[in-house]
């Protein structure tokens, strides 16, 4: 366990200079999009929803008691992990959630049908 105190804009200059190792993260809005940019670099993601971390916090809330409680909460091995969505998936879930009235379906069927051949792309790039 590192124990470092590191800002938002110095997070993956840090974690590229790391070789691959397990980065605990609580479950909130913007740790999917983190935790993407950071399986980029060959770390394992472990997401942890916040009702799981709260027991383990110590004190006051704060980020370094937060930090101490994932750290905690990531090593305990009957702890439930949230994956790390693709963006393909997080497209889609969010066109799934928009309101009807906003766009129509047509549109949703186009987007999910641009998003199959985006992912055939890249298959077809990778074999």
């Amino acid at each position: 366990m590192i124990n470092v105190k590191v800002t938002r804009d110095k997070i993956l200059h840090e974690l590229r200079q790391d070789e691959p190792t397990t980065v605990g993260m609580e479950a909130r809005y913007s740790s999917r999009p983190w935790g993407r940019t950071i399986q980029e670099l060959g770390h394992i993601i472990k997401l942890i929803p916040p009702i799981k971390v709260k027991p383990f916090v110590q004190g006051n809330k704060n980020d370094s008691n937060e930090a101490v409680a994932i750290a905690e909460a990531n090593q305990r091995p009957n702890i439930r992990f949230v994956p790390v969505k693709s963006l393909s998936v997080a497209v889609l879930l969010s066109l799934k959630y928009t309101n009807s009235s906003d766009i129509s379906w047509f549109f949703v069927e186009v987007a999910v049908i641009k998003i199959a051949c985006l992912m055939l792309f890249h298959i077809v790039l990778y074999l």
